[in-house]
């Protein structure tokens, strides 16, 4: 049942110390490959770059334990990043679609999931909702190293309405057992 909590140890202090000085929004893919979420929420209209700015960096097998995390989280990592969402802004509600993995290996018969890992503690205003079974649900008051495991059905939005950055590891890949 996606999402599912998830829980990995290790140091990932130095992923938090890099350079987050170049703004993104997070929608600027989402228009178009993700129409039917936006006409079902009618966000289109409401949320724009400044209120969608996340700031993303990729990161190597040099930067993160990656075979460690591998065998934690039961999962081939594929790809690696990181999000620090500054106060104030919103993922709105989406899916993760895969579209670089789907472009680039064999996905038949293997199961695509992303694991949201926080990489510092839960502030006020930090928040993530998640559907599960037609109802939403809130996911706060996360410790480090904390987290959600999606796949391509699992509908969430990440909001920090705090007064600290919120930050992420993003680790995609295939789930080993599904």
């Amino acid at each position: 049942m996606y999402p599912r909590m998830i829980q990995v140890s290790g140091d990932f202090s130095n992923l938090l110390e890099a350079d987050y000085s170049e703004d993104f929004s997070c929608i600027s893919h989402q228009v178009d490959e993700q129409q039917d979420v936006h006409d079902k929420y009618e966000w289109s209209t409401r949320y724009v770059k400044e209120n969608t700015v996340i700031n993303q960096l990729w990161w190597g097998e040099k930067d993160v334990p990656v075979k460690d995390l591998e065998h934690q989280l039961k999962m081939q990592i594929l790809t690696i990043s990181t999000i620090r969402q500054p106060p104030g802004q919103v993922i709105p509600i989406h899916k993760d679609i895969f579209y670089q993995i789907k472009k680039s290996y064999d996905v038949e018969g293997k199961k695509i999931v992303r694991a949201n890992i926080h990489l510092n503690d839960w502030a006020p205003g930090h928040m993530i909702q998640f559907e599960r079974k037609n109802e939403w649900h809130d996911w706060t008051r996360w410790k480090t190293n904390q987290g959600l495991m999606f796949d391509e059905t699992s509908l969430h939005i990440g909001m920090n309405g705090g007064t600290t950055h919120k930050y992420t590891l993003q680790l995609s890949g295939f789930l080993e057992r599904p």
